[in-house]
């Protein structure tokens, strides 16, 4: 009977769950909430609930319900959407999390916990959850109103936060406290890791799904799929990063895969059921003794929860331009938290540094503000009429002239060839940056695998540290060269869109040279800080640092044109190698020839009276079996005929086109300038 404790585990968690979900749909209430009140159900220490006898193996796949969530999350999100957004939701997105992070803190600091339990529970009543809302819009079919986008927009952002936030609390929680060493240090071997996922896995991952996908079995496309994510997962957790963070990164990678819309068709029902899995496991770690003992605690929670993000993204919403209705709906959508606050609140459990009460609260603030939320936004008329009532007349005409005056600097669209430019700027510069990233990391791993190679440097050059340091340096000068190019590049750009050149006047030239030496200054900053990040395992003492840096810059100077053209050539092969893999396997035939015959050449040969092939068409010569050579074209009395038919005759005085290496070229000018056998060369 033993052998099946966890299937029946397993089909009591997700019986119970399926009739919490019944029950939802039938009170129109999110099918979360029904979920976390099965877990806390079960987790009743009654006789009339069920009782599980191995509740690890169902947090185990909790965490496959984590992983699925997350995964489709970052599914869900990616850059194109981020584009969407607007300036206005970036904004109050970030003004919101930075509020709701200090109220947080405060309110932690108040209760007598700890910096770290303080800071976690910032993070859990920070971010609003993007499924909720958009169940909310769908369910009112308010999803195409003026601030419905807005509330969108806002959320995916403060989603995007929130993944930032866990890798942030992640470090915090690993070194238990909050020095800066050791968070940054943890900080920096997450930015490696995560620039070279991120590059590497968009420069792969989405061509090998297209492949994948031409095969029209969906077998095969979800076992990749799983796969790769499990794979990724995998390897952060190996380098102890978070699980959740691993699952969104690979998620928003697949997002760019032509084969998203029906991978998501493929993963959501793995991800519904274990997803269901989860959040009854959620339940399952609450104690309500614990909730009923802090429900001051609790009530404060979800009031400032409420009433804070109303407060913030109305006035946000507002600032940025909107009218006072759309303000208020805005404020409306956005009072609430969900499943970011649970995950945020297991990490604090799974790395032991958040007290018992902190992981009820947070379950019991996204029930409450969940199941609020819906009728706020249902009487947001009514709350707009109060406000009416309430604001004096002067005050709301005063909101009406900054509404009229803010609505005439909207922000313009720049052309496409301009949006062109910028992102192959910052791709060119990221890309630039993963290849730093990999050479620095390959670097750290042989000093560290191998120290003995260098062992007999003296310490007062700096060690071996010191010509490891350097080798690598020396390595990336071609990919900085590049990046400050584009740099460069970028602040003309820019200054160009801000501060357009006059015909008849340079009084704008100041303004212009100084947003492009900004520009650039500041990606020098941003690269300098992130090489010596990269190599913080592997920097020699300060002043060998400083000698070492400034000969880097002397070669840098003097090698400028060269490693300009070392990065070009490098480019260039690099550019044909993946663009002509790309194009065969979309099967583009242009694109497959440049890559199959990157070393061709074209060539021609005229077709004499006396010559073998005068009267015989293309399919008898069988002229690429013979030499290898393709014929692309006939010129013909001055007209020229493009691929020619296999029915095709030659004719005395015909111009072939040729195409094929140097030698297939001349044993096909031989082969057709050849007089018939036995015949002499006088005449046919």
């Amino acid at each position: 009977m033993n052998d099946y404790a966890f299937l029946t585990d397993l089909a009591v968690v997700i019986a119970l769950a399926g009739a919490a979900a019944l029950i939802c749909q039938w009170l129109k209430q999110p099918r979360v909430i029904g979920y976390i009140l099965a877990g806390i159900f079960i987790g009743l220490p009654t006789n009339l609930t069920p009782v599980l006898t191995n509740q690890a193996s169902i947090h185990t796949l909790a965490e496959l319900g984590l992983i699925f969530l997350l995964f489709s999350l970052g599914l869900d999100f990616n850059l194109r959407k981020l584009r969407d957004v607007g300036f206005a939701a970036l904004g109050i997105a970030v003004v919101d999390v930075a509020v709701m992070l200090w109220l947080g803190y405060m309110i932690g600091q108040a209760l007598g916990w700890n910096l770290v339990e303080s800071l976690f529970l910032g993070a859990i009543i920070c971010d609003s959850s993007t499924a909720i809302v958009a169940k909310m819009l769908g369910e009112t079919d308010q999803r195409r109103e003026a601030y419905a986008k807005l509330i969108l927009g806002t959320t995916i952002v403060e989603d995007l936060l929130a993944v930032v936030l866990i890798a942030l609390l992640t470090a915090i929680g690993i070194s238990g406290n909050v020095q800066a060493s050791m968070v940054f240090s943890h900080l920096g071997s997450l930015a490696v890791f995560l620039v070279v996922l991120i590059v590497g896995g968009l420069l792969f991952v989405p061509r090998l799904l297209n492949i994948v996908g031409r095969s029209r079995s969906d077998e095969l496309l979800i076992v990749t799929v799983t796969g790769l994510c499990f794979a990724v997962v995998l390897l952060g957790i190996q380098l102890d990063f978070s699980l959740a963070l691993s699952a969104f990164v690979i998620g928003a990678i697949m997002s760019e895969s032509r084969q998203h819309v029906r991978i998501e068709m493929l993963t959501d029902p793995l991800r519904d059921v274990f997803a269901a899995v989860f959040f009854v496991a959620v339940g399952l770690l609450v104690n309500l003794q614990i909730i009923y003992t802090h429900i001051g605690a609790l009530l404060l929670l979800t009031c400032v929860v409420i009433l804070a993000k109303f407060t913030t993204c109305s006035i946000g919403a507002f600032v940025m331009g909107n009218d006072r209705d759309t303000a208020v709906r805005m404020g409306c959508g956005m009072a609430q938290v969900n499943e970011f606050a649970l995950i945020i609140a297991a990490l604090g459990v799974t790395l032991n540094v958040t007290r018992e009460v902190v992981y009820p609260l947070a379950v019991g603030v996204a029930v409450l503000t969940t199941f609020i939320n819906p009728y706020i936004l249902r009487h947001a008329d009514i709350i707009t009429r109060g406000l009416d009532a309430v604001l004096p007349r002067s005050f709301q005409a005063a909101l009406a002239n900054y509404t009229q005056w803010a609505s005439r600097f909207e922000p313009r669209d720049a052309p496409d060839a301009v949006r062109k430019a910028v992102k192959r700027c910052l791709m060119i510069i990221m890309i630039n940056a993963g290849w730093i990233a990999a050479i620095f990391i390959i670097t750290a791993y042989l000093a560290r695998r191998f120290p003995y190679l260098l062992a007999g440097v003296p310490a007062a050059l700096g060690g071996p540290n010191a010509i490891f340091w350097f080798g690598a340096a020396l390595a990336i000068i071609p990919f900085l060269v590049a990046s400050l190019r584009k740099l460069q590049a970028l602040g003309m750009i820019l200054a160009e869109i801000k501060f357009p050149q006059a015909p008849h006047g340079s009084r704008i030239s100041i303004p212009r040279m100084l947003t492009e030496l900004a520009v650039l200054l500041s990606g020098c900053v941003a690269l300098i800080l992130f090489v010596l990040m990269l190599s913080s395992a592997i920097l020699p003492p300060w002043p060998v640092l400083l000698l070492l840096i400034l000969v880097i810059a002397l070669i840098t100077s003097l090698m400028w044109t060269f490693n300009i053209r070392i990065y070009a050539k490098a480019q260039t092969a690099l550019r044909e190698v993946f663009a002509g893999a790309h194009e065969w396997f979309s099967l583009h035939p242009i694109g497959a020839m440049a890559y199959f015959f990157k070393d061709a050449r074209l060539g021609s040969v005229v077709v004499v009276r006396e010559s073998r092939v005068v009267d015989k068409i293309v399919r008898e010569l069988n002229l690429r079996a013979q030499t290898g050579a393709t014929i692309i074209g006939i010129e013909r009395q001055g007209i020229m005929i493009i691929n020619p038919e296999a029915d095709e005759t030659f004719q005395p005085g015909d111009r072939v086109m040729l195409l094929g290496t140097g030698g297939q070229i001349e044993n096909a000018r031989a082969w057709l300038s050849e007089h018939p056998a036995g015949e002499s060369g006088a005449g046919r």
